[in-house]
C-alpha cells in the first residue's frame, strides 16, 4: 500500500495503520483500487483514535479471509511478522549489539520473534493505540527464535501473526517501531 504494508481480510476489506492511509494495493502484482467513504477507524476510548483502519476493495483480489485472534497473547507466545520493510544495510555494532543499518529500498519479508509485553496503550501523534511490543534479541533460546526478526520502516500495516492450535491468526497490525539512538 503506497510502498508500506496493508492486511486483507476478506470480503473486499484491507486493513493497515491508519498512518499509510486509503489508497490502492497491490497484491500477487495486481493493483487493487479503494473506494473512497469506505475507510472506518478504530478507537480505544470515545473520542481517542487508535493508528487502525480499515477500508473495502473495488474488486475482489480472490484471496482468502483471514481469521483474527480474539485476545492478546501471553508474553512469550511465538509470532510471525510480515511487512513490506526497509532492506538490511551494513552491519554495525553498537554499545556491544550487533545489528545492521537500514538498507536501500524495501522488500517483503517475514521474520519470528515473541511476544514482549502485555497490552499497553501507545501513544503516536494523537493517535492512542493498545499495543505490545517484540524486542530483537541476541540472547541465547528461548528468548531468540530461529527466525529472529524485528520491525523495520515501510513495516507499518504489515501482519503480526499468532499461532492457535493448529491454525494462525492475525494478532496485530504492525505500526510503530523504536529504536536506539
Amino acid at each position: 500500500r503506497g510502498g508500506l504494508s496493508a492486511i486483507y481480510l476478506g470480503n473486499r476489506w484491507v486493513v493497515t495503520a491508519a498512518h499509510v492511509g486509503i489508497g490502492s494495493v497491490t497484491f500477487g502484482g495486481v493493483p487493487y483500487d479503494a473506494i473512497p467513504g469506505t475507510t472506518a477507524s478504530f478507537t480505544t476510548a470515545p473520542g481517542q483514535f487508535a493508528d487502525l483502519i480499515v477500508f473495502k476493495l473495488r474488486q475482489d483480489p480472490g484471496l482468502p479471509a483471514l481469521a483474527i485472534a480474539s485476545a492478546p497473547r501471553p508474553i512469550g507466545t511465538p509470532v510471525v511478522m510480515i511487512g513490506n520493510g526497509r532492506n538490511r544495510g551494513v552491519a554495525t555494532t553498537w554499545n556491544g549489539i550487533d545489528g545492521w543499518l537500514w538498507g536501500a529500498g524495501s522488500a517483503m519479508r517475514w521474520g519470528t520473534n515473541l511476544v514482549g509485553s502485555v497490552p499497553v496503550n501507545e501513544t503516536v501523534g494523537s493517535n492512542v493505540t493498545r499495543a505490545f511490543w517484540t524486542e530483537f534479541t541476541k540472547s541465547p533460546p528461548p528468548q531468540v527464535t530461529t527466525s529472529e526478526a524485528q520491525g523495520a520502516v515501510g513495516d507499518s500495516g504489515g501482519a503480526l501473526f499468532v499461532e492457535n492450535g493448529s491454525s494462525w491468526e492475525l494478532g496485530g497490525v504492525l505500526f510503530l517501531i523504536a529504536t536506539f539512538n
